[in-house]
């Protein structure tokens, strides 16, 4: 009732009815597994830099040998947050749209 309260004083309480506590969590939280995949996809570089440098390439090539654990490390390190968003803007907006996380 607390956090329900709390939550209606934020966002309408209808549409949340619609989703199990499963989809819930993960358009709040984000997804508990990193996917490297997601990652690169959404990777901006910095003019000058793209993907196939080597110092990238080698960056690459460590992100991929870390365990889940050290994924969700390096994600809290880099962003400040522990999990990877459910979606990113661009994914609705087409690739100009900025990515998350930012």
């Amino acid at each position: 009732p607390i956090i329900q309260s709390g939550l209606a004083s934020v966002v309408p309480l209808e549409p949340l009815k619609l989703l199990g506590p499963t989809d819930l969590e993960l358009r709040i939280c984000g997804q508990q597994h990193v996917d490297i995949s997601f990652i690169k996809l959404h990777t901006i570089y910095q003019v000058g830099i793209t993907a196939s440098d080597k110092h990238i390439e080698y960056f690459w090539n460590v992100v991929e040998s870390l365990s889940q654990e050290d994924l969700r490390k390096l994600i809290k390190f880099a962003c400040n947050q522990e999990r990877i968003p459910f979606t990113c803007p661009c994914q609705e907006s087409g690739m100009e749209a900025s990515h998350v996380p930012p």
